[in-house]
Parts: C-alpha cells; structure tokens; sequence
C-alpha cells in the first residue's frame, strides 16, 4: 500500500529526526560548538577589527615568544 504525500513527508521527517540525533550524539564537539556560540551571543568572542590587528602586529608578540621557545630548547639540549 502506498503512502499519501502527509504520510511520506511526515515519514521523511521523523527519518531526518532520528538521523540528527544519532549524528549529534556522536559528536565530541557538540558542547564545545555550543559553549562557542553562546560566548559570541554575549560578546564575549569577538572578531578582531583591522585597528586591533595593525596595533598587535606593531607589537610583534611573536618575538617574544619566539625568545622563550628558543631558551627552553637551550635549557632541554643542556639536559
């Protein structure tokens, strides 16, 4: 016996239901994803502006830990 086109899509749906459910279920970074999106709801994550990314360039942060990664492999050779 063949379905009506209610019956179909209401089967099709509970299908794409039961389907979302094992997928989200099964995924290790569901709660991450969600912690991430409710952060950037209440500002807290934010995307840099092109001010901020010219101003922490100038500073050049990455010398200085470049210096501290260069003297922990100094301190681990002499070990």
């Amino acid at each position: 016996m063949q379905e009506s086109d209610p019956e179909m899509i209401h089967s099709l749906l509970n299908m794409v239901e039961h389907k979302t459910k094992e997928i989200l279920d099964s995924d290790v970074r569901y709660e991450m994803r969600e912690a991430a999106r409710w952060a950037k709801a209440k500002g807290l994550i934010r995307k840099k502006t092109d001010d901020e990314i010219h101003n922490e360039l100038l500073r050049k942060p990455w010398i200085e830990v470049n210096r501290i990664i260069r003297s922990k492999e100094r301190e681990q050779e002499g070990v």
